[in-house]
């Protein structure tokens, strides 16, 4: 969106349900109600106001993606081309979801739930939204024939916690065994900060220990009560060589309690479609 005076920007007055129902009907199943929309489009229009102010730079988020291809959808801008990317991917992994779920409703709802900090107009945090989606759907496949039972699942007795329960992202369910808790952990790595594959792997190492702990998967019973407690890392390395370069450290990271890492890969078509799709390091 270019710059401009910040008097000089009309407010944003944009139906997204309708939009995501024509563009990307799998999202809009995801997408919080109309009523939340008039709140969206106020923070939209500050955030913008703002920015042609004070000039400084902002963190995208997925409305900058969604107006740019609601307003310029012919455009072979970059930014154009990667927001395209993504929210066809995400539509598309919201289908499978649904697909691999046989349709729950329940299921469904509970997503819808979990989704929501996605597009709040929160900034880089929706990548975490992005994650987790991510990281269910490649779950689901993996860990057939147990089904994925619900989504924020509290595993402490009452009484043995202070505050608001805990609880896991995912519960299985396995045909003739304990349920399976897995915790998805986004980790956000500065390639900047990255000078060795030691560092990397203590870096990522510390990140899920400390995800352990303040979800006190060590309990006792727990144990007794779940076949097996998993965290599945989903990482963001915003610099292909950084990747490149230690794509062999990635590929045989083990942790205990761990699942192999996650990210999402970028690439693009002939054409310079650009698409996307979920990794998975391993040897």
């Amino acid at each position: 969106m270019p710059e401009q005076d910040p008097d000089e920007i009309e407010p944003i007055d944009i139906d997204w349900l309708s939009f995501l129902k024509d563009k990307y009907a799998n999202l809009a199943k995801v997408y919080f109600s109309a009523s939340n929309i008039s709140e969206i489009n106020t923070k939209l229009t500050k955030r913008l106001r703002k920015h042609a102010l004070t000039k400084q730079n902002y963190n995208t988020n997925i409305y900058d993606f969604l107006v740019r291809i609601k307003e310029f959808p012919d455009s072979l801008e970059r930014i154009v081309r990667v927001g395209k990317g993504l929210i066809s991917f995400l539509d598309g992994q919201v289908n499978e979801f649904i697909t691999l779920t046989n349709n729950n409703p329940e299921l469904l709802r509970q997503l819808k739930e979990e989704m929501a900090d996605m597009f709040w107009e929160n900034e880089a945090k929706y990548l975490d939204r992005v994650g987790e989606l991510v990281s269910t759907v490649f779950l689901i496949k993996e860990m057939a024939p147990a089904r994925l039972h619900s989504f924020s699942h509290v595993y402490l007795p009452d009484g043995t916690y202070k505050g608001d329960p805990p609880d896991a992202d995912l519960c299985f369910e396995q045909p003739g065994r304990k349920p399976v808790l897995i915790e998805i952990r986004n980790i956000n790595l500065n390639y900047e900060r990255i000078t060795s594959e030691e560092g990397l792997y203590n870096i990522i190492a510390g990140r899920i220990t400390k995800k352990w702990a303040e979800k006190k998967f060590d309990s006792p019973g727990l144990n007794e009560r779940y076949d097996k407690i998993w965290i599945q890392p989903f990482i963001w390395i915003y610099d292909q060589p950084t990747i490149e370069r230690y794509t062999e450290a990635l590929n045989s990271f083990t942790f205990a309690n761990t699942l192999p890492l996650l990210s999402l890969q970028q690439a693009a078509d002939s054409w310079g479609n650009i698409y996307y799709r979920c990794h998975r390091f391993t040897k």
